[in-house]
This record gives C-alpha cells, structure tokens and sequence, in this order.
C-alpha cells in the first residue's frame, strides 16, 4: 500500500497518452469529415444540374416552336452551368456542362423523344 501513495508521476503520464489518443482521433476524422461534406456537396449538385437538364429537356419536348440548337448559362447553388439543346436523328439531346471543385469539366447528357 505504500508504493501507491505517490502516484503524480503515473497520473501525468496517463494524461499524456489520453491526450495523444485524443489528437490522433482527430488528425484521422476531421479530414474523412470534410472529404465526406465536399463530396456531399458535389452530389447535391450533381443531382439539381440533373434536375433543371430534365425539367428543361421536357419543356423542349413538349412545346413547339422552340428554336434549337440552343445554348444558355443557368446559375445553380452559385456555380454557372451551360445548358445546350440539339436535335440528333431522331432524338432531342440536352446537355449541361460545368467545372466541378476538382476544377474538372464535368458533363452530363439526357435525350428525349419530341412528342409528334
């Protein structure tokens, strides 16, 4: 029981293990956390370009007189995307086209039947 009285040193060094666990839970998950939210990002951008391209692609296919080939820029969460619709054989072909944040050029395509 003695040896137990004097116990500052085990204390101390305890605390500096605990500590370096803590820091190193940390370095590990703070960047898994913020790859996971940019990708997040990136998909909920994904899925509104594919959004609007559809809702615009409809609009294309269902109402006549539109002039095509046609080309415009649409801001979607304050990222510019172009928007371009072209008539292919049979087929109406729209596709948006942007910079992701890898500064990568991402395209994505719909096609569509006109109505007769």
């Amino acid at each position: 029981m003695h040896a137990l009285k004097n116990c500052n040193g085990f204390v101390l060094t305890e605390s500096v293990i605990a500590l370096g666990k803590v820091i190193m839970l940390l370095s590990i998950c703070l960047p898994i956390m913020t790859l996971i939210q940019k990708e997040r990002h990136h998909l909920q951008l994904r899925l509104a370009i594919g959004n609007q391209l559809h809702d615009d692609l409809q609009d294309y296919l269902w109402t006549t007189g539109m002039e095509l080939p046609s080309l415009y820029t649409h801001s979607i969460y304050n990222q510019d995307i172009t928007f371009e619709f072209n008539e292919t054989h049979l087929f109406l072909k729209g596709c948006a086209t942007w910079t992701n944040a890898r500064e990568q050029q991402e395209e994505m395509c719909l096609y569509g039947q006109p109505a007769k």
